[in-house]
């Protein structure tokens, strides 16, 4: 990763990684990847697809502020709807969110 991006992270500046060219490029990438679907999700049987009004998240597993030299490793990042980010994959961090509604695969 570029040094000025990691130092931008170590600063506090995580807004300046996301809104880079290669972050942009590496979203897509693993969006590609997973097909566009929660991966979380996916595991437990269920179905979630990314929207206009309602995008994936790219998390980071291991956090990026703890690791930045891991914020474009592809191993490090999937593809989580909101509600498995907020609830999963950060409990407690997010409150007062409206609840996802489950619906099963169906074929």
């Amino acid at each position: 990763m570029d040094k000025k991006l990691l130092q931008a992270i170590e600063n506090g500046r995580e807004d300046m990684f996301y809104n880079s060219r290669p972050w942009r490029k590496k979203r897509k990438q693993i969006l590609d990847r997973d097909n566009n679907e929660c991966q979380i999700c996916k595991e437990e049987g269920k179905v979630t697809v990314g929207t206009d009004e309602e995008p994936l998240i790219i998390h980071h597993m291991k956090e990026l502020k703890e690791f930045p030299e891991l914020g474009l490793e592809d191993n490090n990042l999937i593809s989580v709807c909101r509600y498995c980010h907020e609830v999963k994959c950060h409990p407690g961090r997010f409150e007062g969110q409206k609840p996802k509604i489950d619906i099963p695969e169906r074929w």
